[in-house]
């Protein structure tokens, strides 16, 4: 509902080389009742026009995309319960 989700798929120098995803904005509903959309920015080397990408490049895509689209819908009164804790 609102979220924003970024998809970083192109190769640069130093880049992390597999799949990662972080929220600068995580979605929840505050107290006022308003909801608060979250951001998720998600990357993985996987480029699905890509000859021999590979499968483990696209699910580890799907695998992300996944991660961001779950937690773009957390309805929980706290940011705590919108973002993963290591």
């Amino acid at each position: 509902e609102g979220s924003t989700m970024n998809l970083d798929l192109l190769e640069r120098k130093n880049k992390y080389s597999n799949g990662f995803c972080h929220w600068p904005k995580v979605a929840w509903v505050k107290p006022d009742g308003s909801w608060q959309p979250s951001e998720a920015n998600f990357t993985s080397l996987a480029d699905p026009k890509a000859v021999g990408s590979g499968l483990r490049a696209l699910t580890t895509l799907m695998h992300e995309a996944g991660h961001a689209a779950h937690f773009a819908n957390i309805k929980q009164p706290s940011p705590l319960f919108g973002q993963e804790r290591a």
